[in-house]
């Protein structure tokens, strides 16, 4: 099943978040911009561990790659 959605290029979106299915689902890279800068102001765990699956998955580009996971750090 493909679900396509309608988002404001400034909004961004975060899918799985309490994880009650197995879905695996692909952000644009503007979305992973906009969900790195949200999580540099608000970097809960929760919101990372299923940020790192999704990125692992997707094979994110290297820049986006990199941000997300300089969180961890």
């Amino acid at each position: 099943m493909t679900q396509t959605l309608d988002v404001a290029e400034n909004s961004w979106y975060l899918f799985n978040i309490k994880q009650a299915g197995f879905y695996r689902v692909h952000y644009a890279d503007n979305n992973w911009e906009l969900l790195t800068e949200q999580l540099y102001k608000d970097h809960r765990i929760d919101h990372l561990q299923s940020l790192y699956k999704d990125n692992y998955f997707d094979k994110l580009a290297y820049d986006c790659e990199l941000s997300v996971n300089s969180l961890s750090n």
